[in-house]
């Protein structure tokens, strides 16, 4: 029996068997009806021999689908800036040789000569200005892939931002990080 025909059929026996069609207006619950309620709807001869009891309870959504707002999966859903700080502080790492030509996040191609970084939620194309909190070097880089995703760590840059800041040899260091200018 295909998953439509069951599906109703399961309607059918379920307001049967309360004995009215339910409102939506207000939950229902139905538990255990007897076999002469579900066998009186026309043309069902006998119970199902998988057929358990059913318990259901709904009740209607809003006027407005409350799953409405929710982004589709490969949807671009930007930040609203007033959603994320301004600034913040944290350990920034670096990445380049073995994904340089690679497409990112954004969907360019990735460039580890360039001044360009990877933050879990700005806005792609965000400028921010990040400075190396142990030598007070800093650098402009702009926001074009998804990262860092290793725990306590607030961005991710390449290579060549990695180089001016001078912590290439480390492999990561304290920063503060700042936006300079939204998309």
């Amino acid at each position: 029996m295909n998953q439509r025909i069951w599906s109703s059929l399961t309607f059918t026996l379920l307001t049967t068997a309360i004995g009215t069609t339910p409102s939506h207006a207000e939950p229902i619950e139905a538990v255990n009806q007897s076999f002469e309620a579900v066998t009186s709807v026309a043309g069902v001869q006998q119970m199902p021999a998988t057929a358990t009891p059913i318990s259901v309870q709904y009740s209607a959504l809003s006027d407005v689908d409350k799953r409405a707002d929710k982004p589709k999966v490969g949807q671009r859903t930007p930040i609203p800036l007033k959603q994320t700080r301004s600034q913040m502080r944290g350990i920034a790492s670096w990445y380049g040789p073995g994904l340089h030509g690679r497409r990112s996040a954004s969907g360019e191609r990735f460039n580890q000569h360039a001044m360009t970084a990877a933050h879990r939620s700005l806005p792609f194309g965000t400028h921010v200005r990040v400075t190396n909190l142990n030598n007070g070097r800093s650098v402009v880089v702009r926001i074009n892939d998804r990262g860092p995703f290793t725990r306590g760590r607030v961005i991710d840059l390449s290579a060549a931002a990695a180089g001016a800041l001078r912590m290439k040899q480390a492999g990561t260091a304290p920063v503060q990080v700042e936006i300079v200018r939204a998309k």
